[in-house]
């Protein structure tokens, strides 16, 4: 490794500001714009403190070493690679004025798997087991709304509006913002979680304050990862070998709730805020498939 300097420093600091400007000029969400800054920053230090160029001189061989590297250092998947070349690209493109050739770095392919839809008893034994409060009801929310991880990282206190039994989904994938009904059981964990941050809070709390401010800062949302992490922690504590993830909440609540007959198929979509109601089908037919519901096969009732 060669020496990175205070002046590589800061040309890597104005490069990542020009990006964030950009992003925040074309309203993408603050969760875009952190996942864009986790692999493009590392590859600007890797041009300099690696290679010995500046990112304005890099080259598509440049970004493939970087992310060979990369994907061997932090065993990466190749959904996870994908996202760090779509990072680079926009990077290459608006920031540093550089061509791109997509058949130079090709989005990686990978195995589709039966996504893990857990059974209610599981989902219960899992929220069960979650012994803090905090990420307690950050995965009692997603399973009780179908929110995205991000959507509960970005919620505020003046979201829950307890008195209507709904919680508010400010505009972030595809800008929709929408009202979602939450259960009374949800509203207590919730309730529970307001009254253990209460009695050690240091500051005045208000509509506009984070629900799930970051663990030394209440200034500024938590990270994905603060629970990430946990529910893979959690889940190796139950000895499970699915693929559980924050998402595995999402599909559950639409599963569980179309099998139960709670919601409709249109209702689903609406508090999912998916645009088109196929996209709603395939999310409650992979659940029903990974759940193995059984049902009559038309061979059954003949005289073979």
């Amino acid at each position: 490794y060669l020496l990175f300097t205070d002046e590589h420093r800061e040309a890597v600091n104005n490069l990542t500001a020009e990006m964030e400007d950009i992003l925040r000029f074309g309203k993408r969400s603050e969760h875009t714009i952190t996942t864009y800054k986790t692999y493009a920053i590392p590859f600007l230090e890797y041009c300099f403190d690696t290679l010995d160029i500046h990112p304005k001189q890099a080259t598509e061989k440049d970004v493939r070493s970087f992310l060979t590297c990369i994907q061997e250092d932090r065993s990466l998947g190749d959904r996870t690679v994908n996202n760090a070349i779509s990072s680079i690209h926009f990077l290459f493109n608006a920031v540093l004025d550089l061509p791109w050739n997509k058949y130079k770095v090709p989005l990686l392919t990978f195995d589709e798997y039966v996504p893990f839809v857990p059974k209610k008893d599981e989902m219960e034994t899992f929220l069960s087991s979650i012994p803090d409060i905090k990420r307690k009801a950050m995965c009692v929310i997603m399973y009780a709304s179908g929110l995205r991880i991000s959507e509960v990282c970005s919620l505020r206190f003046g979201d829950i509006e307890k008195s209507k039994n709904r919680i508010h989904v400010s505009p972030s994938k595809r800008r929709k913002e929408r009202y979602v009904e939450l259960p009374d059981k949800c509203l207590d964990v919730i309730t529970q979680y307001g009254m253990s941050i209460d009695a050690g809070r240091r500051r005045t709390l208000t509509a506009k304050s984070w629900l799930f401010p970051k663990q030394r800062s209440w200034d500024a949302p938590i990270y994905t990862n603060f629970i990430i992490d946990h529910i893979q922690d959690i889940k190796k504590s139950l000895g499970w070998e699915h693929r559980f993830t924050s998402h595995t909440f999402r599909r559950a609540y639409a599963t569980h709730n179309f099998l139960d007959g709670n919601m409709t198929m249109e209702e689903i979509q609406s508090a999912l805020g998916h645009d088109n109601l196929s996209t709603t089908r395939i999310y409650v037919r992979q659940g029903v498939s990974a759940l193995q519901s059984q049902h009559n096969n038309s061979i059954e009732g003949m005289c073979i």
